[in-house]
C-alpha cells in the first residue's frame, strides 16, 4: 500500500506473461472530440458500439473512459482490456504524442503484455526516429481490438 491505496500491478518482460486477454468493454479515447478526428476514427468508435453493443460475455456495455493521463489510461486498459487512441486529428496531423519518450516505452510494456501498438500504419516499436521531439498517432490495446481498428482503417482507406 501506498498512501493508503493498494499496489496490484506486476511488470514480467517474459514472453510467457499475457495481462491482455480476452476483448472487453473498456475503450479509452484520448480525445472525446471527434469531430476533429479522422473519419475512421469516429466510423470505428460508432460501430462496435451500435453493431455489438455490449461485451464478449454479454454482461456490459462497450464503453468510453479517459483519464487525462496516458499512463494512467494505458494502466487501464492494461489490467481491463481495450483500446487506447490517440490518433492523428486535422490540428495535429502527425499525433501528438511523442515517439521515444511516450510511444515507444508504453508500447514496449503493452507489446511484453501480449498486446498490440501501432501508429494506424506500422507498429510504434518499428518506427525509425527521424528527430528527438518526432511525434506520431498511437492506438494500443489487447490485440483483438486493435486488429479490428486496423480493419477499419483499411475499409475507410479502399472507400475513401
Amino acid at each position: 500500500m501506498v498512501n493508503g491505496h493498494p499496489i496490484d500491478t506486476e511488470l514480467d518482460t517474459g514472453a510467457a506473461v499475457s495481462v491482455i486477454g480476452c476483448r472487453t468493454f473498456a475503450m479509452t479515447l484520448a480525445t472525446l472530440d471527434l469531430q476533429d478526428t479522422d473519419a475512421q476514427l469516429a466510423t470505428y468508435t460508432g460501430e462496435p458500439m451500435a453493431i455489438k453493443g455490449t461485451t464478449h460475455d454479454g454482461t456490459a456495455p462497450y464503453s468510453s473512459r479517459y483519464v487525462g493521463s496516458m499512463v494512467a489510461d494505458v494502466h487501464r486498459t492494461l489490467k481491463y482490456g481495450g483500446i487506447f487512441m490517440y490518433p492523428a486529428n486535422k490540428k495535429s496531423p502527425k499525433g501528438k504524442l511523442r515517439l521515444l519518450y511516450e510511444c515507444n516505452p508504453m508500447a514496449f510494456i503493452m507489446e511484453q503484455a501480449g498486446g498490440k501498438a501501432t501508429t494506424g500504419t506500422q507498429p510504434i516499436l518499428d518506427v525509425k526516429p527521424e528527430y528527438i521531439h518526432q511525434r506520431v498517432p498511437l492506438i494500443m490495446g489487447s490485440p483483438d481490438d486493435v486488429e479490428e481498428y486496423l480493419s477499419f482503417v483499411k475499409k475507410h482507406q479502399a472507400s475513401a
